[in-house]
């Protein structure tokens, strides 16, 4: 399955073509990584939050959210 992805470059539009190899089961939406795939599916269809912090115990489905949480969380920040 390929969808084209338009981007804008110095004022032109140009097309891009992207493989969307990976479909959920569940809602069909199209993934070009496994990876991207496996998230969705957690995150989205199955509630999953894997990831919390150990100061105030707040939940969140990346890992990447709780580290911008630890650096943006005034309570949380002076543990760290």
């Amino acid at each position: 399955m390929i969808h084209k992805n338009k981007t804008i470059h110095e004022g032109e539009k140009v097309v891009q073509e992207r493989r969307m190899d990976y479909e959920c089961d569940v809602c069909q939406k199209t993934f070009s990584k496994k990876n991207n795939l496996t998230v969705h599916k957690k995150t989205v269809h199955e509630g999953r939050r894997d990831y919390k912090c150990d100061v105030c115990h707040k939940t969140f489905t990346l890992n990447q959210s709780l580290k911008i949480h630890h650096k943006s969380c005034a309570k949380c920040q002076k543990s760290y």
